[in-house]
């Protein structure tokens, strides 16, 4: 059987986010990574109701995305090609006020500074460790690509999301919730939210690792994909590094 994969990149990211874990995957993996293009037009993407089973690997925004797709398609969503949804660095929490303030400052920095000066202001907080050179160059050069709308159109969705736990706890297939260890956008208490309301959520954490695990960790990463897609249907913990209760 054929196992598809589609990654969703995270906010003011592209494709290259994720070339170092493809290039692992393929080519037993059929790996499509989506745009950001296609995710925030009013129609879903075509293979999001496709006739052809994928399972969804959803990093930071784009983890965001998914669960309001999946809260906007109710209890039981007919015609869903997906069958297994993975979490990486990302959360299902509902925008508060300190979201709004935020989103409502990267605009307001967006409009006179560009995209570059969003990463920028945020990259601090993207990496455990002092990232190589070409990580910070790779970051600030997918930004300067990333048009003004689409970045602004992410903001609006980041800093507006309602609440995803009731989506993630009620998809039907497997879950799976992946981060670093010392993330600082998504930390580990909404991970651990996660996997309170699916018990049967597959939990990996990486330890020396932040937000930027498709960067800092391709072929942890990888490796985690390949045990997670090999896997049943019955979905059950990851022996090493489960959220502790």
């Amino acid at each position: 059987m054929i196992t598809r994969l589609v990654l969703l990149p995270g906010t003011l990211c592209d494709q290259r986010l994720f070339a170092a874990v493809a290039r692992r995957l393929r080519p037993s993996v059929v790996v499509r990574v989506a745009r950001w293009r296609e995710l925030l037009r009013p129609r879903e993407p075509a293979w999001w109701r496709g006739d052809q089973p994928f399972s969804l690997v959803a990093f930071s925004l784009g983890g965001i995305w998914a669960l309001q797709r999946l809260r906007g398609a109710g209890h039981a969503p007919a015609g869903l090609a997906m069958e297994r949804l993975a979490l990486l660095g990302s959360n299902a929490e509902a925008a508060g006020e300190a979201h709004i303030k935020r989103a409502r400052a990267q605009q307001r920095l967006l409009s006179r500074q560009g995209t570059a000066a969003v990463v920028r202001s945020a990259k601090g907080r993207y990496f455990a460790r002092r990232p190589p050179s070409w990580q910070v160059r790779l970051v600030l050069d997918m930004a300067r690509r990333t048009p003004i709308t689409t970045a602004r159109k992410q903001i609006q969705l980041a800093g507006h999301r309602a609440d995803g736990l009731h989506a993630f706890a009620s998809f039907p297939g497997p879950v799976a919730v992946m981060s670093g260890a010392d993330d600082r956008l998504c930390p580990s208490d909404l991970q651990r939210r996660l996997c309170h309301v699916r018990r049967d959520a597959w939990a990996q954490v990486w330890a020396r690792c932040g937000h930027m695990i498709p960067l800092e960790a391709p072929g942890r990463l990888a490796q985690a994909l390949r045990r997670w897609l090999a896997q049943d249907a019955a979905p059950r913990s990851l022996t090493s590094g489960v959220f502790p209760s």
